[in-house]
């Protein structure tokens, strides 16, 4: 009986949230440029970044454990994972950041607040996307080159997308050459 793959990735996740979310989060910077404090509305705005970067973690990891079950290389599992989630996450961050612009730019009532709010989220969604999209894949490469070291990895036949995706990448390599 194997084990379902999500258990393989808790080791990896684990390194990739503060690398993504603490130490490249643009939350700290941007709200030191427009002057704003560490309150209450910022943390809870944190707490929501982490809350987001990890389920876009979460998402390319799982893609990619998936190829790599289906006959796919380790770099080339972890490349075709971030750009196959690249749109999703991008509708998502774009959404989120949308959303957030009149809180950052609020005023009257609870304006301190709200722009405390919306400016961490901001902040903090763009510089954390983009570093999420070059943290995770190289992450997942090196665990995962890990953990086939220790253990082999699980098989399942490939389907025709797989088969496609890996022709394209050998078409890709050859160009380049």
């Amino acid at each position: 009986m194997s084990r379902p793959p999500y258990r393989r990735q808790h080791l990896f996740l684990m390194n990739c949230y503060p690398v993504c979310s603490v130490r490249f989060d643009g939350f700290i910077p941007v709200c030191q440029t427009v002057w704003i404090g560490n309150n209450i509305y910022l943390q809870t705005g944190v707490i929501m970044l982490i809350g987001l970067l990890a389920k876009t973690a979460i998402l390319i990891t799982e893609f990619a454990i998936e190829r790599r079950r289906k006959g796919m290389g380790i770099v080339e599992s972890a490349y075709s994972a971030a750009q196959a989630r690249l749109r999703p996450i991008l509708m998502t961050v774009l959404t989120m950041i949308f959303g957030m612009l009149p809180l950052m730019f609020a005023s009257g009532a609870g304006a301190n607040g709200n722009s405390s709010l919306g400016t961490g989220v901001v902040g903090g969604m763009a510089i954390g996307t983009l570093a999420l999209l070059f943290v995770v894949p190289v992450f997942y490469i090196a665990f995962e080159f890990l953990q086939e070291k220790i253990r082999k990895p699980m098989e399942v036949e490939a389907d025709l997308q797989v088969l496609q995706e890996q022709e394209k990448s050998a078409n890709e390599r050859e160009n380049h050459k």
